[in-house]
């Protein structure tokens, strides 16, 4: 190769104006930088304080105790669930034991519903995830008004007419009815839905009355809004105890 090829191939590397001018821009090789940097910091955010994919419309929280973080949402709002994934242990834990001194001078309350104080304290001290009688305690400690939607069912820890949120388990995930602004109030609409199409339990301990408070046409009612068969295999009418039976089972 002669002198002049060589040179004319080390040209591109070579510390001259032209190949200066063949380089990117600062602003740009910055640009692309910062944006990398901005990603990963919006991926590690995301991980750490975010939930996942909605479910048609059910905000799922991340942590392992769905049920109370649908209610700390609801309860403390967007900006300090987001601050709480920090240090979400704590938060949970105190926020249950806070509860529970709370419950501990709302007693009629508490037995109006049919539970105990002692086995609330229980589940909010005691239980890694929380069910509905959690739940009840901490709506009722901190005044929060919800409704609970399961399945076909539903219960409601309402000052009033106010509801502030909706959780509901579907498919045995927990998760809280949640709009894309943020808020979780509910609709008219859906609460109106709810109370003409679900069954409603008033008392989760005895979620229906004996059999004798019941005809065989008021069994059916509540075992087409519960999805239960009223027919057996042959098609003819489940005879009334049966019928009574398979209700208690999906209840």
């Amino acid at each position: 190769m002669t002198s002049s090829l060589m040179l004319k191939a080390l040209e591109p590397h070579m510390f001259s104006l032209d190949a200066m001018r063949s380089l990117p821009p600062l602003s740009s090789v910055s640009a692309k930088r910062d944006a990398k940097r901005d990603a990963k910091r919006d991926a590690s955010v995301s991980l750490k304080t975010h939930e996942t994919k909605p479910q048609d419309s059910l905000w799922i929280p991340s942590r392992r105790d769905k049920m109370f973080w649908c209610f700390y949402y609801v309860w403390r709002g967007e900006h300090d669930y987001t601050e709480s994934m920090e240090h979400s242990f704590c938060v949970e834990r105190d926020t249950k034991i806070a509860a529970v001194e709370q419950l501990r001078a709302k007693t009629d309350n508490i037995k109006r519903s049919g539970f105990k104080l002692c086995d609330l304290e229980n589940e909010l001290v005691y239980a890694k995830r929380i069910g509905y009688m959690g739940l009840f305690g901490l709506c009722v400690a901190f005044d929060v008004p919800l409704i609970y939607v399961k399945g076909s069912t539903y219960m409601e820890i309402t000052q009033e007419s106010q509801c502030a949120g909706l959780v509901m388990t579907k498919d045995g995930t927990t998760g809280l009815r949640k709009f894309p602004h943020g808020d979780t109030t509910p609709t008219s609409a859906e609460l109106d839905n709810i109370r003409t199409s679900l069954y409603f339990i008033g008392d989760p301990s005895k979620p229906i009355r004996a059999i004798s408070a019941y005809g065989v046409n008021d069994l059916v009612k509540i075992a087409q809004t519960l999805g239960v068969d009223s027919s057996d295999p042959n098609g003819k009418r489940k005879l009334k105890k049966k019928l009574y039976e398979d209700i208690i089972a999906c209840l």
